[in-house]
């Protein structure tokens, strides 16, 4: 089901940001996106987001941000992605 963020939701989000941009974008340091982590835990909230809740887990599997009619970003979970190309 996807339905509007909600604060109980940052945790989940910010897992799967985290680990999205550490798979898609393996060609930066790890250290950009830790050193990033805590001032884009504090921005996020303010977005307009969506989240995908899995509706027999309950659990928050993808998720995202909009300004206006644009879409900003769209990240899901690493279970539910094809393989990255650097793990062929």
């Amino acid at each position: 089901m996807i339905r509007k963020f909600e604060t109980q939701d940052l945790d989940a989000v910010m897992q799967i940001w985290l680990h999205g941009n550490l798979d898609a974008h393996a060609f930066i340091a790890a250290s950009f996106w830790t050193e990033h982590f805590e001032m884009v835990r504090d921005l996020l909230p303010q977005a307009e987001l969506y989240v995908h809740e899995n509706e027999d887990t309950r659990q928050i599997d993808g998720f995202i941000g909009l300004t206006e009619n644009h879409i900003e970003g769209v990240f899901v979970c690493l279970l539910y992605t094809s393989p990255s190309p650097r793990d062929a």
